[in-house]
This record gives structure tokens, C-alpha cells and sequence, in this order.
């Protein structure tokens, strides 16, 4: 099941992006800026990969990777020709348990902070000023069975992603956004 947004968000602005799916019926929807984009019927029940699992192809040497999220390219890196990766700026990433957005809502102007029903929260701002996106993104969720910490990786052509940015999505931050070229 593939839902596919319609407003333009590649604008050279930042944008609040939320991707809503709730477990019972799957019925998924796509936020943007506070405005429901698109909704549709998905998958019903549990979509997460199981403990045990392994690809069903031969595309690549992948099984230790598979169970792994991965933000801003494709999940193997399979024929990027065909599948660029993308190419934009990427800040305050959250997982929740629960549906947080029901109703047309005001864009956050902050960045995440962690509750109960947080299961993981990338602020993107545990790396250097600039330069080479390497080591450790930090969960900072604080959510039972974490952290769930990931990793950056450096490489492709043109090479990505950076850190660093001179224009940030909340007017009062300090911190720095995760950028993927």
C-alpha cells in the first residue's frame, strides 16, 4: 500500500509532515503544516517485521539489515538511478503509539518533547556543527525496551548526508538540523 501526498513541500521551506496509520483497520493519513493532505484505507493489524525475519528476494545480501528504518534513501540502496535518495533537510522525527492528530491542528513551532506514548524521538542534533554525517543518532525518547539508537552512514554520489544548516525550522532553537543530500 502506497499513499502518496499532493501538496507541494519541495519548496525550499520546512514543513510539518505527519504520517498517521492506526493499527485496527490500517487506515492511514498525511498531515501537512496541520492540514489532513490525503487519507485511504491500508493494511489492517500488525505490519512490523518479525524477530525472525528474512528477505524475500535476492536484491541484495540484506538479511541482517532488513529490520532496520531507514530516512532519506532507499531502504538497500538498490539502483540509485532509479531510486534517488532524498534530497532535502530532515529534523524531529517521532514514533508514537497512540494517533496524535484527529483534527486540523497548529504546526509545532518547538521541538518534540518525549510522553508516554513516544516510542522513539530523533531530534538530529547529536552531531558536529558540519560536515560528514557519521556514528550515532540518539533516541531520546526514554521509552521502555530503549533506547533505539541508529546510525548515520556517509557515502553515495553526490556523498551525504551532512550536518548542519543556517536556517532552522523553529525561530528560538540551538539545535542542529540533520541534513540529506
Amino acid at each position: 500500500m502506497t499513499l502518496c501526498g499532493t501538496m507541494t513541500v519541495a519548496d525550499g521551506e520546512w514543513h510539518h509532515v505527519a504520517v498517521e496509520r492506526r493499527r485496527s483497520d490500517g487506515f492511514l493519513w498525511i498531515w501537512v503544516d496541520g492540514e489532513l493532505d490525503v487519507s485511504s484505507d491500508g493494511p489492517d493489524g500488525d505490519i512490523s517485521y518479525p524477530d525472525d525475519g528474512a528477505p524475500k528476494t535476492n536484491e541484495c545480501a540484506c538479511a541482517s539489515a532488513d529490520p532496520y528504518l531507514i530516512f532519506g534513501a532507499k531502504k538497500h540502496d538498490v539502483n540509485p538511478n532509479v531510486y534517488p535518495s532524498y534530497d532535502g533537510r530532515l529534523d524531529e522525527v517521532r514514533f508514537s503509539k497512540i494517533l496524535r492528530y484527529t483534527a486540523p491542528f497548529e504546526r509545532p513551532f518547538a521541538q518534540f518533547t518525549s510522553d508516554a506514548n513516544t516510542v522513539a524521538l530523533y531530534h538530529f542534533d547529536s552531531g558536529p556543527t558540519t560536515g560528514a554525517c557519521t556514528g550515532q543518532i540518539i533516541d531520546s525518547s526514554s521509552a521502555v525496551g530503549g533506547p533505539s539508537d541508529g546510525a548515520c552512514s556517509y557515502g553515495g554520489s553526490p556523498a551525504g548526508p551532512l550536518w548542519g544548516v543556517s536556517d532552522l525550522p523553529w525561530p528560538f532553537n540551538l539545535f542542529l538540523p540533520f541534513i540529506l543530500n
